[in-house]
């Protein structure tokens, strides 16, 4: 082997590592998804279960303490699709998925880096996360598409953070538990900087 071809091999090595490391990061961020969404439909689940047990007056503070305290927004539709309960008109809504021109220069960067690393390991981009109005149940496809074990949904946010649903079928009717998981977006922009930062470091040493 040449010197030429063994001085290209090493300076290679920090592009592939760099590579490795943003497919790797894509696969982490597939298993924090999945961990936060089975969670979730967990927490449904219980308060599925919990509903028929409480007394009609004691539903809606029942829903407003369990969306308190996840920090998420529970919806409960009835037999016809009707939104009957809403934490986020109950109480002060738990989260905020903010609009663009709320976005801060920063975090349209960041968002923007997003797209294009997504982009490069192949991964597709999330539907983007819109209220409906009116909101009925059929305007969500996780509730049509669910069953008593539940399904869940990511979308994102205008700044690019995670917005994860659960929807489970109830005997009359449907829930649906929504919740702002910015931290996983956090994570993984925290370890590419890492990965980017390492890598560079590497390609500086072997040139």
């Amino acid at each position: 082997m040449s010197l030429t071809t063994r001085i290209l091999a090493v300076n290679i090595f920090a592009i592939v590592l760099l590579a490795g490391g943003l497919f790797f990061l894509d696969s982490y961020r597939s298993q924090l998804l999945e961990i936060r969404s089975q969670a979730l439909l967990r927490e449904l689940d219980s308060v599925a279960q919990a509903l028929p047990l409480l007394p009609a007056s004691r539903r809606d503070a029942y829903l407003t303490e369990v969306a308190v305290a996840l920090e998420s927004r529970l919806r409960l539709y009835d037999a016809s699709g009707a939104k009957i309960a809403d934490s986020f008109l109950l109480a002060p809504p738990t989260y905020d998925v903010a609009q663009r021109d709320q976005i801060p220069l920063r975090r349209i960067m960041a968002r923007e880096i997003d797209v294009v690393t997504d982009a490069l390991v192949g991964s597709p981009a999330p539907p983007d996360y819109v209220d409906p109005q009116p909101d009925r149940a059929n305007d969500w496809p996780e509730i049509a598409a669910a069953s008593d074990i539940g399904r869940s949904v990511a979308r994102q946010g205008p700044d690019g953070a995670y917005v994860l649903s659960a929807a489970r079928q109830t005997a009359d009717g449907a829930l649906l538990l929504t919740t702002r998981a910015a931290d996983i977006r956090g994570i993984i922009r925290e370890e590419r900087l890492t990965i980017t930062l390492f890598s560079i470091a590497v390609l500086l040493v072997s040139i």
